[in-house]
């Protein structure tokens, strides 16, 4: 998603109401061509400067990795692969490492390689580890042992490798499953490591992993189509955003599940009503707020939509909804929200221009805003049963007469067709290639 060489083009502000939590100062045009910015990972911060990493496709669309650096204007850009898609970074000591993923297309299966990047003033050669067939999302977390933990989930088990010092340990497996149980998000909590998944169906899961060992999983949300956005522990308490479909309706809301010291009911942070269109991107400010943006409209009947980007605060309790102010009407994803220097970095892209933007916010202190009442508790809707098919060997089982039965056939007609060819009295007539092309 990013730039090539991006337009700096600025919108002025317009009026800003009193009493927004968020509002834009700011806003500039980071890419010319559509090609330039297609995806792009949630900036970081490392030694003072905001880092955006982001995917550039290739005429023969092959995706390119970039990043560019941020300290109160964007610098060009810089090749950080000739294709993959990022992981996360992490900073060792002085030292940065950007890990991202490479496939490589077998003749049966696709495998991938976890690469990563030393950054010290340059950057070094990638560095690779074996390719692996069945490799599900990447993480880097820090585990209980307090070491940085590259974490993956593999077919019926997930592995970890340790990275310290510039160099990843062996790999070793951190458990095994009954199935591929897709690792969705990694949140450390106090001396814990909650693990959200994703198992064979919809359903959503969490296991919580410490230094002694790992808890039996526990069901999160197992109805509704579930999809998680992400979670976030406040230091007194873990709070996980999902989208989910409503019991009676095929509408789709977003909706927020919170532990403390046990879990409360499912939640509608935002529905159809509120405008709720789709997303829910979060982030924990420095002095304990939590922010969650999505894309809505103020009238989802009204077509077309006029679409903005929504916001909900929560301090001790959840604010009304906000709308950014200072925004074109037209977005088509959700944005990236990253606090920088005091300010919320929006990175978000236009959806009629195809052009990707970054609007630079100032964050109001305090929990003094409009609050929101009661939050509506919500019952996902029935998923249907899944069909389970047998395993392996019992249909192997129930369709092993059939085996004997087939050979017996295949015999009595080779017979019947060699009694023809003799009563016959002659061979079947041959042609070559030629002939028969004459004769058509």
């Amino acid at each position: 998603m990013v730039i090539l060489f991006m337009l700096f083009c600025t919108v002025p502000c317009g009026h800003v109401e009193e009493g927004f939590p968020v509002y834009i100062e700011e806003t500039e045009q980071l890419t010319e061509d559509i090609y330039d910015m297609i995806i792009w990972w949630n900036p970081f911060i490392f030694e003072g400067n905001l880092w955006l990493v982001y995917g550039e496709l290739t005429p023969l669309d092959i995706q390119h990795l970039y990043y560019r650096i941020y300290d109160g204007e964007w610098s060009s850009s810089f090749l950080l692969s000739e294709e993959g898609e990022f992981v996360a970074a992490v900073a060792d000591d002085e030292t940065l490492a950007l890990f991202y993923t490479t496939l490589i297309t077998e003749e049966l299966e696709v495998r991938k390689n976890v690469c990563y990047r030393l950054f010290d003033g340059e950057l070094s050669v990638p560095v690779c580890t074996e390719s692996e067939s069945y490799i599900g999302s990447q993480f880097i977390t820090t585990g209980p042992d307090g070491k940085m933990w590259l974490l993956w989930n593999r077919r019926q088990y997930w592995e970890y490798q340790v990275f310290s010092e510039g160099q990843l340990s062996e790999k070793q497996v951190l458990i095994t499953t009954e199935q591929y149980d897709q690792i969705l998000h990694v949140l450390p909590v106090e001396n814990e490591l909650w693990i959200f998944y994703e198992t064979g169906g919809s359903d959503i899961y969490y296991r919580a992993l410490s230094e002694a060992g790992i808890s039996e999983p526990y069901p999160l949300v197992t109805e509704g189509f579930p999809y998680l956005y992400g979670a976030v522990f406040t230091g007194q308490k873990v709070m996980v955003f999902l989208e989910v479909q409503e019991a009676g309706t095929d509408e789709k809301i977003l909706t927020c599940i919170t532990y403390d010291g046990q879990w409360g009911p499912l939640e509608a942070l935002a529905t159809p009503d509120d405008g709720y269109l789709t997303g829910g991107e979060l982030i924990r400010m420095p002095d304990g707020r939590v922010f969650v943006f999505w894309v809505g409209t103020e009238d989802i009947t009204d077509k077309p939509w006029k679409v903005d980007i929504h916001y909900r605060v929560y301090g001790e309790t959840w604010s009304a909804v906000y709308t950014l102010t200072d925004t074109p009407d037209m977005w088509e994803t959700s944005p990236t929200v990253t606090v920088y220097d005091s300010q919320l970095v929006i990175v978000w892209k236009e959806k009629e221009s195809q052009q990707v933007y970054a609007s630079y916010a100032r964050v109001e202190e305090g929990t003094g805003f409009e609050e929101s009442g009661e939050f509506q508790q919500v019952t996902p809707k029935v998923e249907p049963e899944k069909p389970t098919s047998p395993p392996l060997k019992v249909r192997i089982k129930k369709y092993l007469y059939l085996i004997p039965m087939g050979s017996v056939l295949v015999v009595l007609a080779v017979i019947i067709y060699l009694k023809k060819r003799k009563s016959s009295g002659k061979e079947p007539e041959r042609r070559t290639i030629g002939e028969r092309r004459r004769k058509t």
